[in-house]
């Protein structure tokens, strides 16, 4: 229900799939298995590509492969929290411009 709702008011206002075209690949680190599945389905969704990764260690794994344009990270996670990831984004100049959500 709330799909087809969505997906009438994107022909409304004339978005035919998905999000806004300036940000196509979101990182989403988060470590609860079942958060990161619910946020990787609605970005999806959204239009977006996702990529997840379950701590701070595996999102700086996933970013050398994969350049993102959004960082939306957890803030307590093992191995990494996101604190620490975000410092260490700071000091890279490949990813210290790229937008960073803490939730």
């Amino acid at each position: 229900r709330a799909l087809r709702r969505t997906q009438r008011r994107r022909r409304r206002v004339g978005i035919s799939g998905g999000g806004p075209t300036a940000l196509k690949v979101l990182l989403v680190v988060e470590d609860e298995p079942g958060i990161r599945g619910a946020l990787e389905l609605l970005l999806e969704l959204e239009g977006y590509r996702v990529v997840a990764a379950a701590n701070g260690r595996d999102a700086l794994a996933r970013l050398a492969d994969t350049p993102c344009d959004l960082i939306l990270t957890d803030h307590m996670m093992p191995l990494m929290d996101g604190l620490s990831l975000l410092a260490r984004l700071r000091d890279d100049p490949r990813h210290a411009a790229t937008p960073k959500i803490l939730m």
